[in-house]
């Protein structure tokens, strides 16, 4: 993604493309996938959010899933809000913001713990509280005039976008940035990513929003996992803020190599595995798949993508094997208190 570009780059394309390439090799050694030749009919199915940059994602990972193979990614008209991935956009009046805003965390609690990203990113931009006090002004989480939608002020809106917008440029194989004090490395990219990681636990991990923002993909994925008969392999590409409210409804808390805790690095997935074991039980392991900052930059072919298995609460079976009814309990509409 270029920085300040809402589109997919060359460079992000080879990116996923070589994910694709990874996860096509694991799906043929599991056997459930051939190795080279176009899997079956209906084997493969794809969804990607209306907006051309998922669009284009989905498109690239498939070139490496299925090369030279035809596949058509489903999506909504470009533009036209899809619920199952941005229901904040295509139903903003299940969202009642003066009634969740009572119900989320401390935003000014959670950015005064990440002292250290924000002095960090004041050294980067060099600049001084007249030009840059929204990294000492309060973090603050308000209704906008609809009552729909949220309106983020000082380092829980700014700083957030500045550290990801600075990942995003490394990330995209952009020259390093010079900073007063040097170059800006791998490791600072990583401490800055807790800005952002503190934005998602503001304003998207909280249960009160999670609830309303996964409701169609849960039940989507619920389905998914008791079909049976339906895709060896679905993908659908949405956004972090896709991710995160899942997250949450899980009780998942992880940490990707070069990123800070529960950051949801550029190009991860949250992926739900499903074994069987020839007498009709179902199993289902949960992970995390990402590449680490200096692997997506490089593109190196030789670095195999991180793969993780956070533990799911209530998951207790040998190699975190999880039964299809405790993610259905997860995955519900009753409000449980936090685990």
């Amino acid at each position: 993604m270029e920085w300040g570009s809402r589109d997919l780059t060359p460079h992000g394309a080879l990116g996923l493309t070589a994910l694709g390439t990874f996860d096509r090799v694991w799906m043929a050694e599991a056997g459930l996938m051939p190795a080279k030749a176009c899997p079956s009919a209906g084997a493969v199915a794809v969804r990607a959010n209306s907006s051309a940059r998922t669009i284009a994602s989905a498109e690239a990972f498939v070139r490496g899933f299925m090369p030279g193979c035809s596949m058509t990614v489903m999506h909504k008209p470009p533009g036209q809000p899809d619920v199952l991935f941005s229901p904040l956009d295509a139903d903003p009046a299940r969202f009642d913001m003066s009634a969740i805003i009572p119900q989320l965390p401390d935003a000014d609690r959670i950015f005064r713990a990440k002292g250290e990203a924000l002095k960090l990113l004041g050294r980067v931009l060099d600049c001084g509280p007249a030009s840059c006090g929204f990294l000492s002004a309060p973090a603050h989480v308000g209704v906008d005039a609809t009552g729909h939608q949220l309106v983020l002020t000082g380092p829980v809106a700014q700083a957030s976008s500045l550290s990801e917008a600075l990942m995003l440029s490394y990330l995209d194989g952009k020259p390093l940035v010079q900073t007063p004090s040097g170059v800006l490395d791998v490791g600072d990219l990583g401490t800055l990513s807790a800005l952002h990681a503190g934005m998602l636990e503001a304003v998207v991990r909280p249960r009160a929003l999670a609830e309303p923002l996964s409701r169609e993909m849960r039940a989507r994925l619920l389905q998914d996992l008791r079909d049976e008969g339906g895709p060896a392999f679905r993908l659908y590409m949405g956004h972090d803020d896709t991710i995160g409210p899942l997250q949450t409804m899980l009780g998942l808390h992880f940490r990707v190599p070069g990123y800070a805790e529960d950051e949801i690095p550029i190009g991860s997935a949250l992926g739900f595995a499903v074994y069987g074991n020839g007498t009709g039980e179902r199993r289902i392991r949960v992970f995390i798949q990402s590449q680490t900052p200096q692997a997506l930059r490089d593109l190196d072919g030789k670095a195999l993508p991180v793969v993780l298995y956070p533990q799911v609460p209530g998951c207790t079976q040998p190699g975190g094997l999880c039964a299809p009814e405790v993610l259905a309990q997860d995955f519900s509409e009753v409000r449980r208190a936090e685990r």
